[in-house]
């Protein structure tokens, strides 16, 4: 059964801890602070659709505000699915989030204002590339003292001592 949490007065996606042992967080006011956990990927697939869905239905000027991540108290659930969509009136954005796992259907939805919208996904892009850096031989993640590369075939940390 799906929870209607009402329209959400905050919606902001954050993350807590280092690049590269970071846990990504999606937290909702919707009369009371509810927070979700997802993975890094799905913080960029929820940005970049909630841009496309509003370049489409809501034309709106580059603004964006950003807010900060309240440190997450109870969490909800670890999210697996994501439905955007225009509301029925189409002066709100609907979301719905499914839990990750075997509790599938037990999720919540909630309406947020196309602004509100817009600057949490502007905000989300900018934490999605603010982790680690990028190996420019195969794309993955680096530490400070590099990484095992597989076009490399070899490790290339750097083992000084």
């Amino acid at each position: 059964m799906t929870r209607d949490l009402g329209r959400a007065e905050q919606f902001i996606a954050g993350a807590v801890g280092e690049p590269g042992s970071r846990v990504f967080y999606l937290q909702v006011a919707a009369g009371k602070v509810v927070w979700f956990v997802l993975e890094k990927l799905q913080v960029a697939a929820l940005a970049a659709q909630a841009l496309e869905l509003l370049d489409a239905a809501f034309p709106m000027p580059e603004e964006g505000t950003s807010a900060h991540l309240d440190p997450p108290d109870e969490v909800l659930f670890r999210v697996g699915t994501i439905k955007l969509a225009s509301a029925q009136d189409q002066t709100d954005v609907e979301i719905e989030l499914g839990p990750a796992g075997d509790t599938a259907g037990d999720g919540v939805r909630f309406t947020v204002a196309p602004e509100l919208l817009e600057a949490m996904a502007r905000s989300a892009l900018v934490l999605v590339e603010s982790g680690r850096p990028l190996c420019p031989r195969c794309g993955l993640a680096m530490e400070s003292e590099g990484h095992a590369c597989p076009t490399g075939n070899g490790d290339l940390r750097d083992h000084r001592p």
